[in-house]
C-alpha cells in the first residue's frame, strides 16, 4: 500500500506499484495524466480530482484496475477491465 504525498506525481507512485497494490490520495487537486498499465487500485481519501480539460485524466490499460472516490477531469479511458 502506497500512501501518495500531494507533491509526489500520481503517476510516479502507479509506476512504483507492485501489481495489487492500493495506492492511497489524499484530498486535492492533481493536474496530471495517469496512465495505469497494471492491475492497481487508486482510492481517493476526501475529494480528490484528477487530470485537466487539456489533459487525459485517467487511461486504464490493464485488466482488474479499481478506481474508488476519484473525480477525473478530462477524459477516462478504459481498454482494459475496470471497476
Amino acid at each position: 500500500m502506497f500512501l501518495q504525498p500531494e507533491e509526489y506525481p500520481i503517476q510516479a507512485a502507479v509506476d512504483a506499484a507492485s501489481p495489487g497494490d492500493v495506492i492511497l490520495i489524499p484530498a486535492g487537486t492533481y493536474p496530471e495524466g495517469v496512465e495505469i498499465m497494471k492491475p492497481v487500485r487508486l482510492r481517493g481519501i476526501g475529494e480528490v480530482q484528477v487530470g485537466s480539460g487539456l489533459l487525459e485524466g485517467i487511461s486504464i490499460r490493464s485488466g482488474e484496475v479499481h478506481v474508488d472516490g476519484i473525480g477525473v477531469n478530462g477524459k477516462f479511458l478504459v481498454e482494459g477491465d475496470a471497476d
